[in-house]
């Protein structure tokens, strides 16, 4: 368990490096300023200030208080730093004034103020030069002041408000404060805007410091609060960090996490808390992701609270509003099988921000705020340590959608038309603009074997109704995914369903079996010119891991490989495409087989275990065998959940015969069923149905009760009429189950 003597010892070797490159930090600072065209103060200096004052408020040592002035008053020198092109802009022809960077450097550079400001180090004339850098960095915000729950308005509020309580002298203060409340105030009780692992806590550790200069503790009451501490823990992957989604980059933040972990753990005394903030200072640790943030966490940490490994699975994250996220998760060992799935769309909350910022600030490639088109997409599979499937990447420029639009994510894209004389991808990339959709969780359940999931994307712009089904084998770690889209209106459609990888291995007509090497990070955007710089900044994945990705063959879909750009690197698209004039109301169905496997598995093997089930009403409804030296595996999946809604007079309007769908020798109007078969035991679990057939026989049965029998309750109406105010309604007792599972023999069947 991570603990404050471990923070305070690694905070000591940061310092030493600190110190050790200090000067050269300065002269590249100098060099950058050539070729800039505004003048952009350097984090190093309030950096240096901040360990040092934190240094001499655990030690009291006052050599570092004198250090950390020394860093301060540096900020007053840069100007005279700077090239004389720079002084020469006219821009500057009144002087360049004193200042901090914005985007944290006034919140750091007060913290360490606040640290040392009893020390007796400080002079008066000191204080009146810190006093009038931190009044320079702040006039800027009155000229463009951001408001909202995100990143940027919370670090300027922060900043304004934090000022006017350490120099409530200064003329502006009251300005300061006034400014600061209001741009703070969305924050206090609301939800962050920003569906991005990057910039979540950004806005979240931002708002903590808030909470400590203002000493108001009834914010971390609010639900909204403890809602995040138990969203990052959730979100955490066998790696010992949160995977990157939306405006992200790999491992980024993790010093962010870390600090809000340990804040949320001491507050609430909660142990699994506590976990996942010992996990990410050991990923930080060893990824050398640590920086001047582990101070917070120092601070905010509480020893006394022991970490406990969560005892929770697959689950929600945490719910089909806030978070609009599932995990599937083999437990919280580092080499457990772990898939996250994101179908958060834009919806309404915040409505009133988001807009504000689409009609201000060029987001036109935005999932408003810093998201992605990801609807739906699985944004990581992990399994063995190795990511297997991940995310697309930042951006590559603003504004356009790389690698922000839909085709850079693991997820079916549908499109108007058909490719003609060009790439897929090529044909797919017409949508720079994102997208606005609806999203929805249909229903998640966890079973014995397997886990489920069926989120639906609803786009009425582009005319299409997609869900997505995904059920987690638990005894093979592999994963089924079924995916069925409905055109809203007819007209000629491309429906794609693609996955990214880097390697692929070997290949034949309905499957590749592929790796990955490399994660590329945010860093390529402003310092990697060449392909070798970007890979040299990229994060190496675990080797000998790979992906079997098995798409079930239909004769009207086309399998396909195209290689472009995504995260910062040359990635392979791999996919299964079908082009077709429909009608309003068609569908067309995928599935495919997701299995992480060793590199010398032999995938033959794999493969022949693999097999296409009969369905009767196919594409409305699809299938899957898996042999397995235990038993046959069918997963059936109803896309079309109007099927057996007939009779609107009536209430169940729904029958069974007009429901029923056969798939092979089971027969069900279920909208999902797992069953396994095993010599003469039966396993299933199903979703929203009435009966299960197998062979004819029953398995299951809501009309004739097969679960408790009740034919001698004659007292149970089992129909009847129903009359309201103006009108009768006739009812029957027969019923869907929302779900069920059990095994039974059928060796008589």
């Amino acid at each position: 368990m991570a603990t404050k003597k471990e923070y305070f010892d690694f905070i000591n070797k940061y310092y030493e490096e600190l110190l050790r490159n200090y000067e050269q930090y300065l002269k590249e600072w100098v060099k950058r300023m050539e070729t800039a065209e505004s003048f952009d103060p350097p984090m190093v200096p309030v950096a240096r200030a901040l360990v040092e004052g934190f240094l001499y408020h655990v030690t009291g040592n006052k050599e570092y208080a004198e250090k950390a002035r020394e860093a301060m008053l540096t900020y007053q020198k840069l100007p005279d730093m700077v090239p004389e092109r720079m002084r020469r802009m006219p821009k500057y022809a009144k002087g360049i004034r004193p200042m901090l960077n914005w985007f944290g450097g006034v919140t750091l550079f007060l913290r360490a103020y606040e640290f040392i400001r009893n020390s007796g180090v400080i002079r008066s004339e000191d204080r009146e030069v810190f006093k009038q850098i931190v009044g320079n960095s702040l006039e800027p915000f009155f000229s463009f002041p951001e408001w909202g729950p995100h990143n940027r308005a919370i670090k300027r509020g922060l900043a304004l408000t934090y000022a006017a309580k350490i120099f409530p002298d200064h003329p502006d203060a009251s300005k300061w404060s006034k400014l600061g409340k209001l741009m703070i105030e969305p924050s206090l009780k609301h939800w962050s805007l920003e569906d991005s692992e990057l910039y979540v806590p950004i806005w979240l550790s931002d708002l903590l410091l808030y909470l400590d200069v203002t000493g108001d503790r009834e914010v971390l009451d609010s639900p909204i609060m403890k809602y995040y501490f138990h969203y990052f823990t959730n979100l955490l992957c066998p790696l010992g960090m949160i995977p990157d989604f939306g405006d992200a980059t790999w491992g980024a933040n993790a010093e962010l996490y870390l600090a809000i972990l340990e804040k949320g753990a001491s507050t609430y005394k909660d142990p699994h808390i506590k976990y996942a903030a010992d996990r990410i200072f050991r990923f930080a640790l060893k990824e050398k992701k640590l920086g001047i943030y582990t101070i917070f966490a120092y601070l905010w940490s509480d020893d006394s609270v022991e970490a406990k490994v969560p005892v929770s699975c697959s689950r929600e994250v945490l719910d089909e509003v806030i978070g609009k996220k599932i995990v599937f998760r083999e437990g919280w060992d580092e080499n457990g099988t772990y898939m996250l799935l994101n179908y958060m769309d834009e919806g309404d909350i915040g409505w009133y921000y988001k807009e504000h910022l689409r009609n201000t600030l060029v987001v036109t490639a935005e999932k408003m705020h810093h998201g992605h088109a990801d609807e739906n997409s699985i944004v990581a599979l992990v399994k063995n340590g190795a990511f297997l499937l991940h995310d697309g990447g930042y951006r590559e420029a603003l504004p356009n959608g790389a690698y922000r639009a839909d085709v850079y994510h693991n997820r079916v894209v549908v499109r108007h038309g058909r490719p003609t004389g060009q790439r897929l991808f090529e044909f797919l990339h017409d949508k720079w603009v994102y997208q606005p959709v609806r999203t929805r969780r249909v229903h998640f359940k966890t079973f014995r074997d397997v886990d489920v999931s069926r989120t639906e994307v609803i786009d009425d712009k582009n005319g299409y109704h997609w869900d997505r089904v995904v059920t987690y084998l638990k005894d093979l770690k592999a994963f089924v995914i079924h995916d069925g889209v409905k055109l809203l209106r007819s007209g000629e459609f491309t429906i794609s369903n693609i996955l990214w990888t880097q390697n692929i291995h070997a290949a034949g007509k309905e499957y590749f079996d592929t790796s990955i090497d490399l994660i590329g990070t945010a860093g390529a955007m402003s310092s990697a010119k060449t392909l070798e710089e970007r890979k040299r900044l990229a994060w190496p994945n675990k080797k000998g891991e790979r992906l079997l990705i098995y798409f079930q063959p239909d004769e009207i879909k086309k399998p396909g490989v195209e290689e472009t750009m995504r995260c910062y690197l040359p990635e392979k698209c791999v996919y299964q495409t079908y082009s077709n004039r429909f009608r309003r109301g068609e569908f067309a169905s995928f599935t495919t087989f997701l299995w992480p496997h060793v590199e010398d598995e032999a995938i033959d093997t794999m493969l022949s275990r693999l097999k296409q089930v009969k369905v009767d009403k196919y594409p409305n409804a699809t299938a899957i065998r898996i042999e397995q030296p235990n038993g046959a595996v069918y997963i059936c999946v109803k896309h079309d959940l109007s099927i057996g809604l007939v009779r609107p007079e009536v209430r169940p309007v729904y029958t069974y015969e007009a429901g029923e769908i056969l798939y092979d020798e089971f027969a069900t109007d279920a909208a999902y069923l797992y069953a396994k078969l095993n010599s003469n035991m039966l396993k299933y679990a199903f979703i929203d149905g009435m009966k299960l057939l197998f062979k004819n026989k029953r398995i299951f049965s809501s009309e004739e009760p097969s679960v408790i029998d009740l034919t001698d309750r004659l007292d149970i109406d089992r129909e009847g009429i129903f009359k309201t105010e103006k009108e009768y309604w006739k009812f029957e007792l027969k019923t869907k189950w929302d779900s069920w599972e059990d095994e039974i023999e059928v060796e008589n069947v």
